[in-house]
């Protein structure tokens, strides 16, 4: 969770390969069934050209995608009605 954000939670992922990315998302309910994912930091240990920044953007979009998955998996642990 986030210090003052119950409804938050920041998500940190370490990609293995030469370009070393690490990348930080928010993950934010809107309400009960939808989240909103925002990037909030990329970085790198290793050398980035415009293929590699291609290739950033993918992963970006495919761990977005896989986060709102796996917030609609665990809806009901999450959300349990009153």
């Amino acid at each position: 969770p986030i210090k003052g954000r119950s409804n938050a939670l920041m998500i940190h992922i370490n990609v293995k390969g030469r370009t070393g990315y690490n990348f930080d998302f928010m993950c934010t309910y809107k309400d009960p069934r939808e989240v909103d994912v925002d990037v909030i930091n990329v970085g790198t240990t290793g050398l980035i050209d415009d293929q590699h920044k291609n290739v950033a953007k993918e992963l970006i979009h495919d761990y977005t995608r896989h986060i709102h998955e796996c917030a609609q998996a665990v809806q009901s642990m999450t959300h349990q009605p009153n």
